[in-house]
Order: structure tokens, then C-alpha cells, then sequence
């Protein structure tokens, strides 16, 4: 190779070359210019119908919504007759995925354009004439058909709460399956909670909804009715032109009665009926108004009665009246465990009822009774069948408590009370009346007091009544530690020293916990002791059942501890207090239990003394030896972690 020889130049393209680059850029350029043409055919056209569908405010949720159920119903409607006849993947996809887009972007939007929102512009213009709720107006429009249909349909939701309460207790009352006495009561009581909440929540729930927007509630119940009901005709005409399944047309139809009765049918039938009978809305208002008021002042003079005195005279005769139920109920179902049982048990009940209800009543206004007097109206009609002027299905049934229930609230109470006032109140009430109110204040004020007047006494009653009870634990300890040890065959000289060491500790120091916790500890100790035979008496008589003893022996026992022997305990202070008891027989039980518990302490004293010198004495020793048991013990540690470490190496 010649050493002077110089790399050749870069070669320039020639024109020709120059001119072929020039067309392949215009030929470029032209078809891009084409495609964007033709993509700006399909994508303006979709995006102004996104933008007027989609993204309009009025309705764009639901608008989005539908498009989106549509545009899936396409794809699959296109795409899976096609899987099923084992088309390529190839084929069907793409037919699946452009039938979603063209009904998302086009089909759905053109149509909700032409017909949907042309529906439901129409529809919203009939129903800004209608009021939706009680509170709501609409223009000139008048309001006397919507607050009629309301109250009807409160008047329905209120049977049919009643029928739900019903039908729930009655399936709880006989799922919990209790066969017992006190089982049925329980239970009637728990069903009662449980019907009665699950009627009075569903009522809540539709009355709310009722009166912040009836119509809207009763014009969808109206078009899902008209749907349920044309269904049949709806499958016939269908029918006769042998559709393809997969299109669902049965539902699409349903969907559009619903909606055309539900959005155009109610509403203009609401307006021609409230503006063509406004003259029955108005004869209705005036005739409600007038029966209202005359209603409401008859109804007033009986539930806000202000005779106090004739109020207190009718509260005190129910109560005696309850009263006098429930002891004949626990004389009845006590009469199995004998005589003195069943009074002991009455008593108590007929006691306890008397001044708790008593209290209750006189707290309460007449609108309790007049609600307890509806109740046990409606209850009549259910289950007395002779009652019922209409016999049938349950709704027939329950329209008629409804019906009973309504009149003794408004009409049968209050009339009722009107006639017993006007011969009972000069007769009766006039003389009858502050006694029976006095006689119920002293007794609940004795009663209700004696829990406080026992356990927190400030007489000086305590003390004596802890060491009488004291005494008498003593000498039942005697006697139940000698029939302990006849019972298990001991005798000799242990048969006869170990009830008298029994006594000797139940006096001393049982005794003096008595002292130390007073009328606290014995409460409780005679609450548990009435618990545990009323818990043993119960599972005894009830076929063993440990569900209602340990119920007799909670009840025996907090009754016991707290109205029982409170009751006892103050009568027992006035018959002490009567006899100067206080004055002589207190110093007297004092200074024996004094005296004897004196050589209990005496001796505490001395060994306690005792035990202190060995304590001192011992110190040395006892340091001496924590000494080497801590040194001990450091060095047997050490050892282990010498050995430890070897082994870990």
C-alpha cells in the first residue's frame, strides 16, 4: 500500500437519491394524514357523546352506570355464542372488545341522547308537582292526597308492625322451647323484648321514609307491583315472536313498566286526582280538623286529668288491683310446696308488687293506662276469636286490633273514665282517696328506707343485733357439729370436746368478723342461706332443672339481702327500742364477749412477743446463713458458665 495515499471522501447523495427520500416523507405524511382523518371521525363523535352522557352532573352516575352494564352486556352477548362455537381467540376477542367500546361510546350514549334522558326529563317535570313528603309543597299543586296516602300507609305499616312483633315473639317464644312455669314466664318476657323491638325498628325505618318522601316510596311499590302483576302478559307476548333468550327482554320489560308507572303513571294521576278533588282535599282537612280538635279536648280531659286527687285514688286502686293479681298467681304456683311456703312467698310478692308498681303508677300519667288498656284490647281480639267481627287472613285480623286498639285509646278510655269519675269520685274518691295515697307513702317510705336504716344504722342497734346474732351462730354451730359427728359415727371424748371447740371459735372470731363487717356480712350470709334452700327447693321441684335453681337462688337471695332482712331488722329495733333493750342488755353482751375475747388477745399478745425475741435472737443466724446460700449460689453459677464455655468451645 502506497504510504502517500489519502482516505477517499464521503461520497454526497445524488438527486436522484435526494428526490426518493422527498416522496417517501409525502407518502408517510399522506397516510397519517388519512388515518388521523379517519380516527378523528370515530374519536370526536364518541368524546362529544362521553362529554354529554357521561359527564354531564344530571344524572352522569347513572348515565356511567348503565354504560358500563350495557357495554359489558354487548361483549358478552357478541363474544360468548362465539366461545361456545369454538371460534379463534383471534376472532371473538376482538369482536367482544369492539362490541364493548362501540356500545360504551356509541349505542348506550346515542340512546340515553334519544330516549333515556328525554324519559327522564319528562319524568322529573310530572314529579316537580308532586309532593313527595309531608312537609313538602309543590307550587300551587295541592298537598291533601299526599298526606292522605301517607297516613294510609302509616296505618298500614303500623298493622304491619304489629303482625311482625307478633309473628317474631311467637317463633322466639317457641324456639327457646322452656316448659317450666318460670321457663314460660322468662320466655314470654324475652320474646316480648324481641317481637316488640324487631316491630317497633321496621316501623321506625318505613315511618321515616314514609314521611320524608311517601310518594317516592309508594310510586316504586307501585311500579314493582305493576311489574309482578303484568309478568304473565309480558311472557305471552314475548313468546309470540320466539326472541333469543340472551337479549333478557322479560326483564327489560318489567324494568320499563316499573319505570313508566313509577315515573309517569302515579305522578300524573296524583296531579289530575289533587287538583280535580281538591274540594273533597279541602272537605276532608276541615272535617279532620274539626274532629281533631273536639278529639283532642275530649281525649286531654283524661290523660292530662288535673283532679290530683281523683288521679291518685283511680293510680292506688290499680295498684292494689295488681297487687292483688299477683298474689293470687304465687298462692297458686306455690301451693305445691306447701302451706307456709306459699303465704311466705305471697307475702313477699304481694308486698314487693304493692309498693314498687304503686310507685310506678303514681310516677305515671293516665296515657299509660289508656296504652295498657289498647294492648290488652288488641290482645282480645287475637286471641279471642268471638271478638273478631271479620275472621280471615291474618291482616284481616291485625286491621282489626289496630282498629280495637285505636278506639279504647280515643274513644272506649276515655268514656269509661268519664262515667267511673262521675259516680265514683263523690262516693269514693272524696274520702277515699288521701288515705289510700298515705297509707302507700308510709308503707314505701318504711320499706324503701329499711335498706339504709339497716345497713348504715346510726341508732347503736347494730352492735347488740351483731352479738344476738352472734350468740345464736354459736349455739346452731353446737348443735349442727353434734349432729355432724353422730351423723359420722364418732364418739368418745372427741364427740363430746370438738362441738364445744366448734363453739368456742364460732363465738370468738366468727364473732368478730360479725363486729368488724356488722350488719354487712349478716345480709349477706342470710341472703345466701335463703338463696341456697330456695336454689335447692327449686331444682328439687322442677325436675332438677339448674337453669331455674340457680334463677330461685339469685331472686331468693338479693330479695333476702335486701328487702328481707332490712324488714326484719328494723322490726326487730322497734320491739328492742320498745323494752329498753338498748339501756341494759348491751353492756351486758359487751363485757361477756369482752372478757372472753380478752384471754384470745392475751395470748396473741404474749406470742407475738414471743415470736419477736426468736426473731431477733435468730437475726445472726439467719444473715449468716443468706450469706453462704448467696455465695453458694454465686459460685455454683460461675462453675456452670467455667463448664458451659469449655463445651462451647
Amino acid at each position: 500500500m502506497n504510504s502517500n495515499s489519502q482516505d477517499p471522501k464521503p461520497t454526497e447523495p445524488s438527486n436522484a437519491d435526494q428526490n426518493s427520500e422527498g416522496l417517501a416523507q409525502k407518502l408517510l405524511t399522506g397516510c397519517m394524514f388519512v388515518i388521523a382523518f379517519v380516527a378523528m371521525i370515530f374519536v370526536k363523535p364518541a368524546q362529544f357523546l362521553k362529554k354529554q352522557v357521561y359527564e354531564k352532573d344530571s344524572g352522569r352516575t347513572v348515565a356511567w352506570g348503565a354504560g358500563m352494564l350495557a357495554s359489558m352486556a354487548a361483549g358478552i352477548a357478541i363474544g360468548y355464542p362465539l366461545f361456545l362455537a369454538q371460534a379463534a381467540i383471534t376472532s371473538w376477542v376482538p369482536l367482544a372488545l369492539g362490541a364493548v367500546l362501540l356500545t360504551y361510546f356509541y349505542a348506550w350514549p346515542l340512546l340515553y341522547l334519544a330516549l333515556v334522558r328525554w324519559a327522564f326529563e319528562s319524568a322529573r317535570f310530572l314529579w316537580r308537582n308532586v309532593p313527595v313528603g309531608f312537609s313538602d309543597s309543590a307550587g300551587n299543586n295541592p298537598v291533601w292526597l299526599t298526606r292522605l296516602l301517607a297516613v294510609l300507609m302509616i296505618v298500614a305499616t303500623v298493622i304491619g308492625c304489629v303482625v311482625l312483633a307478633w309473628t317474631t315473639g311467637n317463633a322466639f317464644f317457641t324456639w327457646l322451647g322452656w316448659t317450666s312455669t318460670i321457663g314460660n314466664l322468662i320466655a314470654f318476657a324475652v320474646s316480648c323484648v324481641v317481637g316488640v323491638g324487631a316491630g317497633w325498628l321496621a316501623g321506625f325505618i318505613i315511618i321515616s321514609l314514609t314521611i320524608e318522601g311517601a310518594m317516592v316510596v309508594l310510586a316504586l311499590a307501585s311500579g314493582a307491583s305493576s311489574a309482578y302483576l303484568l309478568t304473565p302478559t309480558i311472557k305471552v307476548l314475548l313468546n309470540q315472536y320466539e326472541l333469543p333468550s340472551w337479549l333478557y327482554l322479560e326483564h327489560v320489560s318489567q324494568a320499563l313498566v316499573a319505570f313508566v308507572v313509577a315515573g309517569y303513571l302515579f305522578p300524573l294521576l296524583h296531579v289530575v286526582i289533587s287538583r280535580c278533588f281538591n274540594f273533597l282535599g279541602k272537605y276532608l282537612r276541615n272535617f279532620g280538623r274539626y274532629i281533631g280538635e273536639k278529639l283532642t279536648q275530649f281525649v286531654e280531659t283524661v290523660y292530662d286529668d288535673k283532679d290530683t286527687a281523683y288521679v291518685g285514688f283511680v293510680r292506688q286502686v290499680a295498684n292494689i288491683a295488681i297487687a292483688y293479681g299477683v298474689g293470687q298467681f304465687v298462692f297458686g304456683w306455690a301451693a305445691s310446696f306447701g302451706l307456709p311456703v306459699s303465704i311466705a312467698l305471697t307475702a313477699v310478692a304481694v308486698l314487693v308488687s304493692y309498693v314498687a308498681v304503686g310507685s310506678l303508677v303514681a310516677s305515671v300519667s293516665n296515657v299509660v293506662l289508656g296504652i295498657a288498656s289498647a294492648a290488652a284490647a288488641a290482645a282480645s281480639i287475637w286471641f279471642v276469636p268471638a271478638l273478631q267481627l271479620f275472621s280471615g287472613a291474618w291482616y284481616i285480623v291485625a286491621a282489626q286490633m289496630v282498629v280495637a286498639a285505636l278506639a279504647t285509646a280515643f274513644v272506649a278510655f276515655p268514656a269509661l273514665y268519664h262515667v267511673v269519675k262521675f259516680v265514683a269520685n263523690p262516693l269514693l274518691a272524696s274520702w277515699l282517696a288521701a288515705p289510700l295515697n298515705s297509707i302507700h307513702k308510709s308503707i314505701s317510705r318504711e320499706i324503701l328506707s329499711a335498706h339504709s336504716n339497716t345497713y348504715s344504722d346510726r341508732t347503736g342497734f347494730e352492735p347488740l343485733f351483731v352479738h344476738v346474732v352472734n350468740i345464736a351462730l354459736a349455739v346452731f354451730a353446737y348443735f349442727g357439729a353434734s349432729l355432724l359427728f353422730s351423723t359420722l359415727a364418732v364418739g368418745g371424748w372427741v364427740a363430746v370436746l370438738m362441738p364445744v371447740l366448734v363453739v368456742i371459735f364460732s363465738y370468738l372470731f366468727v364473732g368478730k368478723l360479725l363486729l368488724r363487717y356488722s350488719n354487712h356480712l349478716v345480709g349477706t350470709l342470710v341472703g345466701l342461706a335463703s338463696g341456697v334452700f330456695a336454689g335447692v327447693q327449686a331444682y328439687a321441684h322442677f325436675g332438677q332443672s339448674y337453669v331455674l335453681g340457680i334463677v330461685f337462688f339469685a331472686a331468693a337471695a338479693v330479695l333476702t339481702g335486701l328487702v328481707v332482712f332490712p324488714v326484719v331488722y328494723v322490726l326487730q329495733r322497734a320491739v328492742i327500742n320498745a323494752v329498753s333493750g338498748m339501756n341494759w342488755l348491751l353492756p351486758v353482751l359487751s363485757k361477756v364477749y369482752n372478757f372472753f375475747f380478752g384471754f384470745v388477745d392475751s395470748c396473741w399478745t404474749q406470742f407475738v412477743a414471743a415470736y419477736r425475741r426468736i426473731e431477733t435472737s435468730f437475726k445472726p443466724v439467719w444473715q449468716r446463713l443468706s450469706a453462704t446460700w448467696d455465695k453458694s449460689w454465686t459460685n455454683a453459677r460461675a462453675a456452670i458458665d467455667k463448664a458451659w464455655n469449655k463445651t462451647q468451645k
